[in-house]
């Protein structure tokens, strides 16, 4: 081996853990980061971080790195003694397997260029995976060196690692050496000291990766599904959570509720460690992936609520001459009184009556062709029962306030509603008490004499998705949880908009808009689903539907 202090080193790959490595490497050797797409590699010459990471972007900007990024493998390859490969792994659940294409790219150019050369394999990979390359390319240079990054924390972590692991070849006196080379590397660039270091088979360190990503995502899933059952009986999670976690077995971290497991690596390798348990007996790590999906789905259906309550239980805060949304309209022609409405606003709120209860009935129990909600609200409006079908309203009259100030709140209901193109079926408390026949004539009637031509169908409900991120200081979403949470709000007929200043406004994310203007984005929104809840949304809390018990990650 070339002396440790003279070692040129190359990095496939300048993701989370490619960069994170050459930086950590190039504080005393030279290290040359390929990549293959030109930004990256003109932003880290210029000292940029391409990724956001708070230890990647200052060692960039303030540390003496011997580090260059370039776009020619070949040269890179051509003089390096060391070869980490930190090439992008994406699980293919056609296959069910990890798609290598992109490790073996590499391996076959290095085997070209520089046949002598130690790579080191630091993407994810199926156990077993390095000794089938070894055997596939007669090639016994080849170790493997898992990673334990976290997003956003990729240097920090190889700053001051819980543990370093390499993966050999048993029996071979040349790549046990190579193999101490390279955990040599990795302890001289990082601050920690006395780092627990591990030795074993290549297999092993296969293992150790894929089963300690199973169990954080055991762990996320486990405290999921607690926050489910306390949120489905109506308990406290916090309590909960923190009596468990006090036990010095269980621990009082990494168990902040969630949308469900997300990011690069744990939806992932959960599958690709279940795709190695073929032909093994298991139940538990099934159970993992399957309760990642009951969480998405069970947070679906709670945002879902949260936006039909907001039409059908809650009054509108806001009191907007231009127009703010209000159930499925907006209204554009404003009543005439303002002040009068807004003094007396609270009249228009009542339980309600036993007319009104009849006549609920009565519209539930007769197939009319079409939806009613109940008590809906319409800016500082209550009005008794709405068809957003046919924007048809329905009014008890007789019920309360048969006073002056009633009456006139009553015909400026009317005429706001006339003026904005609804339409109003008055009927009276003793005809729906008394008068079972005569109420469902009348209502039948002006359903069939109500237009029908376009514009007239329900606006779908609107579901504000605030942030796609995992993690509040990260601009990673792949494979984010709150991803499968859209998917199942769009299946079940509402519209999704998103809020992620990563992404340019007015643009599409899968069919989704993205709504980069804060102000418009809170008031198109029935309901906000934020992962990760931010300050920012302070001022439409009531909106907001998050499980972020504890505020932090």
């Amino acid at each position: 081996m070339t002396n440790v202090r003279d070692l040129k080193i190359a990095v496939a790959g300048t993701g989370y853990v490619g960069l994170s490595i050459a930086i950590l490497l190039s504080q005393h050797h030279h290290v040359s980061a390929v990549d293959v797409i030109p930004e990256k590699v003109d932003l880290i010459n210029h000292r940029k971080s391409p990724i956001q990471d708070e230890y990647i972007e200052k060692y960039l900007a303030e540390k003496p790195l011997d580090l260059t990024a370039t776009l020619d493998g070949t040269t890179a390859y051509r003089d390096a003694d060391f070869v980490v490969i930190a090439t992008p792994t994406n699980y293919d659940s056609v296959k069910n397997y990890f798609d290598t294409s992109h490790v073996e790219e590499v391996i076959e150019l290095v085997l070209k260029v520089n046949p002598k050369a130690i790579m080191v394999i630091k993407s994810t990979i199926p156990v077993g995976y390095t000794e089938t390359v070894r055997k596939k390319y007669h090639c016994d240079n080849i170790l493997f060196a898992p990673e334990f990054l976290r997003e956003s924390k990729a240097l920090y972590d190889n700053l001051y690692p819980s543990r370093i692991i390499v993966g050999r070849p048993g029996g071979d006196e040349r790549m046990e050496e190579a193999a101490r080379t390279f955990a040599g590397l990795l302890q001289e660039g990082a601050i920690k000291e006395n780092i627990p270091t591990l030795f074993m088979g290549l297999t092993e360190a296969e293992a150790v990766k894929l089963f300690a990503n199973t169990y954080l995502a055991l762990r996320v899933s486990y405290f999921n599904e607690l926050d489910t059952y306390a949120e489905v009986k109506g308990l406290h999670t916090d309590s909960i959570i923190k009596g468990v976690s006090l036990d010095p077995r269980i621990g009082d971290f990494y168990n902040n509720p969630s949308f469900g497991y997300g990011g690069y690596c744990l939806p992932k390798d959960t599958k690709q460690l279940l795709a190695n348990y073929k032909d093994v007996p298991e139940n538990l790590i099934q159970a993992i992936v399957d309760s990642n999906r009951t969480r998405k789905d069970f947070i679906a259906d709670q945002v879902l609520k949260k936006a039909e309550a907001s039409l059908t239980v809650s009054t509108p805060d806001i009191f907007n001459r231009e127009g703010v949304r209000a159930g499925s309209y907006r209204m554009t022609a404003e009543p005439a009184d303002y002040a009068f409405l807004k003094e007396n606003a609270k009249r228009m709120r009542h339980e309600p009556t036993e007319a009104e209860n009849v006549l609920w009935q009565i519209i539930r129990n007769n197939n009319l062709g079409v939806k009613f909600r109940r008590q809906h609200p319409w800016h500082k409006f209550i009005l008794d029962f709405v068809c957003l079908e046919k924007q048809f309203v329905i009014e008890v009259d007789g019920c309360y306030h048969n006073d002056e100030t009633q009456k006139k709140l009553d015909a400026l209901r009317d005429q706001a509603l006339k003026d904005n193109g609804l339409i109003v079926l008055h009927l009276t408390n003793e005809e729906v008490l008394h008068d079972t026949t005569e109420t469902i004539l009348k209502i039948s009637r002006a359903l069939i004499s109500l237009p029908t031509g376009e514009g007239q169908g329900e606006a779908p409900i609107v579901i504000g998705v605030y942030r796609l991120t995992m993690k509040s200081n990260s601009d990673n979403f792949r494979q984010s949880s709150i991803q499968g949470v859209m998917k199942r709000i769009k299946a079940k007929g509402a519209k999704v908009i998103i809020y992620e200043p990563t992404l340019q406004d007015g643009t599409t994310f899968f069919g989704s808009e993205v709504v980069n203007d804060l102000t418009a984005f809170k008031q198109q929104s029935y309901a906000i689903i934020a992962n990760r809840y931010d300050k920012y949304l302070d001022d439409v809390k009531g909106k907001v539907y998050t499980r972020d018990i504890f505020r932090r990650d």
